[in-house]
């Protein structure tokens, strides 16, 4: 924990499971990490000091929402949405108020609104917008979210299978775009609307193709090679398909490649660290 040359993520990791072990030393090295060089430490020192000096949260609140750190803010509301304590709901309930007149950082909405509705302010659920056919949809998403865990999404989290599609730092399929650099050509509100609707923004070169061949089957893909007698495709698997025009009767737009519901396997906070890890692919 005091080893400062190691990374910030390791030493809050570290705490975090002295805490769990009950460790003698948690509350001092908790107290000193409060002052840590790392914002992630400070965050998970607020985590865990919190509840072992449980009138620490209402004390520090105004110091951490004007001085702190997002990571610190972010804590703190979880701190205070856990919290039976009806200081903590009315600093909730302020909390709400000012997000929901905009005076708020956008980065912490999510956390406001999450803590909000645990601690039942049913107000809370107006800062989440779920319904993708309203204006600022999911906009909880577009700030706040952690890098690294949306790297390990991109790349590990099955049930969307980004890796399968699209290619980064060399490592991913062929079937969408390539992702390298695409923090620099897009915004975040552009990231976040291709993950909530994909056939809305279809990359150049990826639109689908559906043929319908004259024996009555259909083939879908990206169209990959137009030759004077055949089409090459490649499907949604990545798999190269050769259609002769002559067997073609009728051939029109696919849908995209991206399920329009896939990003609903993601958690709230998952689809946020999606945006923040696509946001940082600056090269």
């Amino acid at each position: 924990m005091k080893n400062n040359s190691l990374e910030g993520k390791f030493r809050a990791d570290s705490l975090k499971a002295l805490n769990s072990l009950k460790a003698p030393e948690t509350k001092s090295l908790a107290e000193a990490a409060l002052a840590d060089a790392s914002d992630l430490v400070r965050a998970e020192a607020i985590r865990v000091y919190s509840h072992l000096q449980p009138d620490y949260p209402e004390k520090s609140a105004e110091t951490i929402f004007k001085k702190g750190s997002l990571k610190e803010q972010q804590a703190l509301i979880g701190i205070l949405g856990e919290s039976k304590s009806p200081s903590s709901k009315d600093k909730l309930k302020g909390l709400v108020q000012d997000a929901t007149s905009g005076k708020t950082q956008p980065g912490i909405l999510l956390e406001i609104a999450e803590a909000g509705l645990k601690a039942g302010i049913g107000e809370s659920k107006n800062l989440i917008q779920d319904d993708i056919s309203k204006p600022n949809a999911m906009a909880f998403a577009l700030e706040g979210g952690d890098k690294e865990a949306g790297k390990n999404v991109f790349f590990q989290k099955i049930a969307v299978a980004c890796l399968r599609c699209h290619k980064v730092e060399g490592q991913g399929g062929d079937v969408g775009p390539e992702l390298n650099g695409i923090g620099s050509k897009q915004k975040r509100e552009y990231l976040l609307e291709s993950l909530i609707l994909p056939e809305k923004n279809i990359a150049k070169g990826f639109e689908s193709l559906l043929l319908v061949l004259s024996n009555g089957k259909t083939v879908t893909g990206i169209l990959k090679q137009d030759k004077p007698n055949e089409l090459v495709l490649m499907d949604f698997e990545g798999k190269l398909i050769t259609v002769k025009k002559t067997d073609i009767d009728e051939k029109k737009a696919g849908k995209s490649a991206m399920p329009a519901d896939l990003y609903k396997q993601l958690s709230r906070y998952e689809l946020r660290d999606l945006v923040e890890y696509l946001a940082s692919l600056k090269q």
